[in-house]
């Protein structure tokens, strides 16, 4: 049996170079993500809820929060 041919080692990519990873379809951009919450269902089903800030194209954005002001305690 003949010996088998090497490849060619690649050299390695700078990490610039680095494609992105697939996105899993359904998930959003993980640039996007906020944030992520684990959740179990009374059945016992684990979810992960992701917040992000996305929007749709048809969303308003919505208005800036405003801060509340502390009332003055009264003083006894």
């Amino acid at each position: 049996m003949p010996p088998r041919a090497r490849k060619a080692k690649k050299p390695p990519e700078s990490p610039a170079e680095e494609p992105k990873p697939t996105l899993e379809p359904g998930l959003p951009d993980p640039d996007s993500v906020v944030s992520e919450e684990a959740f179990t269902s009374p059945s016992g089903a684990h979810y992960r809820i992701f917040h992000t800030d996305e929007t749709d194209a048809y969303e308003e954005p919505s208005p800036p929060k405003r801060r509340r002001r502390r009332s003055a305690k009264p003083s006894s």
